[in-house]
């Protein structure tokens, strides 16, 4: 079982646009997507997490809560594609093993974040516009059934299965990857 809460569309299949250069700095004429924040959460309020937490108890329905930044390249595409999908992946560890099951029937599994219409693109365009930085923000939020006791995680990836980049190390892109472990009570 699972359920999800979105209010974003945002991301790329378009893998070669959200990859920096090696120079550091993120060619605008291709579509990218940033994650800017994100937290396990109890509860979401406000389109905010109430709060942060990194433990819960084995039976506990966290909230994974995402917001990111997109250029007007992103938004070009969704104006062309109608929508752009991205997904929360979860994932459960046994000891050094992850469950890579794409289930959705199951508790792990990935969850389509892939909301939205092009009508809201005026509204995004317009932030695009009055930022300093030329992008605009959305939050986006996913939830599991219960779940069992282990390692867990979420990342963040496209619709063709690559991950979304959080930084660059060594001219090496490291995937958005967030923990949360639930302990047996």
């Amino acid at each position: 079982m699972h359920r999800y809460r979105s209010e974003a569309f945002l991301s790329a299949f378009l893998a070669a646009g959200m990859l920096l250069p090696a120079a550091g700095r993120a060619d605008d004429s291709l579509p990218r997507i940033a994650v800017e924040d994100a937290a396990f959460t109890a509860t979401v309020t406000d389109r905010q997490p109430a709060e942060r937490i990194t433990r819960i108890a084995r039976g506990q329905q966290p909230y994974f809560w995402t917001l990111v930044s997109a250029n007007a390249a992103t938004l070009d595409a969704l104006r062309r594609q109608g929508k752009l999908p991205i997904m929360h992946a979860w994932r459960r560890y046994v000891g050094q093993i992850v469950l890579e099951k794409a289930d959705t029937t199951k508790l792990e599994g990935d969850i389509p974040l892939d909301l939205g219409t092009t009508g809201l693109a005026d509204q995004l365009q317009y932030e695009i516009d009055h930022t300093p930085h030329h992008v605009f923000t959305w939050r986006t939020w996913s939830q599991k059934g219960p779940l069992t006791a282990g390692s867990w995680s979420v990342f963040l990836k496209y619709a063709d299965g690559k991950p979304v980049i959080c930084r660059v190390e060594a001219g090496v892109g490291i995937p958005c990857i967030y923990r949360l472990e639930v302990q047996t009570p």
